[in-house]
């Protein structure tokens, strides 16, 4: 073989490759159109969990989610194990004068979805109460 014939034969197999590669790519009926989002978690074991977070996605229908989770009709697929996330708390206090009633005013805050966390001592002008609710 000559230098020629080696030089137009890798010629010819990166122009068909690159071909390949262009024709293997999806296509829109405008460009600059975004293609369909498509996506496919295959978790093989716990230590390949993928965290989703899909709380700001701009979509103007809702969005499409399945999760085969010990579905009947999938005997050969495992359940998803899950887990919640941290929650996060914000913090308040209450305190009531002496002489007023302690479980109207935590009545009320829980009402508001305050739960009573801890007490403080009693001070000079009644309790403190450390109330948490989620945020």
């Amino acid at each position: 073989m000559t230098a020629n014939t080696v030089a137009a034969f890798c010629l010819g197999a990166a122009v068909a490759t690159a071909s390949a590669i262009v024709a293997g790519q999806p296509t829109t009926p405008y460009p600059g159109q975004m293609t369909e989002a498509r996506v496919k978690i295959d978790n093989r074991g716990s230590s390949e969990s993928v965290p989703v977070d899909v709380q700001a996605i701009n979509v103007r229908e809702p969005l499409r989610v399945e999760v085969i989770n010990g579905d009947a009709s999938h005997p050969t697929v495992p359940p998803v194990l899950v887990r919640s996330a941290r929650a996060t708390w914000e913090y308040a206090t209450t305190t009531v004068p002496a002489g007023q009633d302690a479980v109207a005013a935590l009545n009320a805050r829980g009402a508001q979805g305050w739960e009573l966390m801890g007490v403080t001592l009693p001070a000079t002008g009644g309790m403190t109460f450390i109330l948490k609710r989620m945020r």
